[in-house]
């Protein structure tokens, strides 16, 4: 009696009986599968497969997150200097005008009279 495994990758779909001696390696999402592989071989290649798109990901989800921080960061300082410039402009409203109604607004020096600058 000769004892022959076959080497290869079977396909099984959801709610499919799995044949006897292979287990589940991976899903494949694109054909919407599972892929059994003999039952050492699947688990080796299963973790040899998660450890490449954990390294592969690795940088992408690090610069991912900085990116999201960096926009979040900017969008935070826009909307508080915003708020500042708002408050800053309803305050000269409250005060009213800052000069006496009988003076003019030409100085006799010949300078505008600006409150604003320095």
């Amino acid at each position: 009696m000769k004892l022959s495994i076959k080497l290869t990758a079977r396909d099984a779909c959801e709610g499919e009986r799995i044949p006897w001696g292979y287990g589940v390696a991976w899903f494949s999402e694109a054909r919407d599968v599972w892929i059994l592989l003999p039952i050492p071989l699947n688990v080796i290649v299963c973790g040899f497969r998660r450890g490449y798109y954990a390294l592969a990901s690795y940088g992408a989800k690090d610069n991912l997150e900085r990116r999201t921080w960096k926009l979040m960061l900017d969008r935070a300082e826009r909307e508080r200097d915003a708020a500042i410039e708002l408050l800053v402009r309803s305050q000269r409203m409250l005060d009213g005008p800052t000069q006496p109604f009988d003076q003019t607004a030409v100085q006799t020096n010949g300078a505008e009279d600006d409150p604003d600058a320095v």
